[in-house]
């Protein structure tokens, strides 16, 4: 289930982005008023913010967080090519576009085996990352 939502909420963040780009196209005039990608803008919005909060209600950040970090790309892509006709580069190009999402999926598979996300998500609490006790933004604590 948890999977399908965050397929499904990586499709609502892709599709917000694929809308403004196609909105803002041809520049910042009065014309923006009568295309249509500007009235989906807010809608595919809304929904990825209902879903992100769907999600993060059904696992904890670090379950959601990785997957539509690599998912929200990926889908932004497939949509901009098969619904606006864009062009990816090709030729040398390829390389490192593959090296860039190699890197950034080793990135985030790292990050959320990390020992402070691992923390996070076995406890629930936010570990103490050493500010002591009389700098937490909210006071020091009392004892009682």
């Amino acid at each position: 289930m948890l999977t399908v939502l965050l397929a499904v909420l990586a499709a609502a963040i892709a599709l917000t982005a694929v809308f403004m780009s196609a909105a803002l196209a041809e520049g910042l005039t009065w014309s923006i008023l009568v295309r249509w990608e500007v009235y989906l803008v807010p809608a595919a919005g809304i929904a990825a913010m209902v879903l992100l909060q769907l999600g993060l209600q059904a696992g904890t950040l670090v379950a959601v967080q990785p997957g539509v970090t690599l998912a929200d790309p990926v889908v932004a892509i497939l949509l901009g090519v098969t619904m606006f006709a864009e062009q990816v580069r090709g030729g040398g190009w390829i390389v490192l576009e593959i090296a860039a999402a190699a890197a950034v999926a080793w990135g985030t598979f790292t990050l959320s085996r990390s020992d402070v996300a691992s923390e996070v998500g076995s406890s629930g609490q936010e570990p103490d990352i050493g500010l002591g006790e009389d700098r937490r933004p909210d006071g020091p604590r009392s004892a009682g």
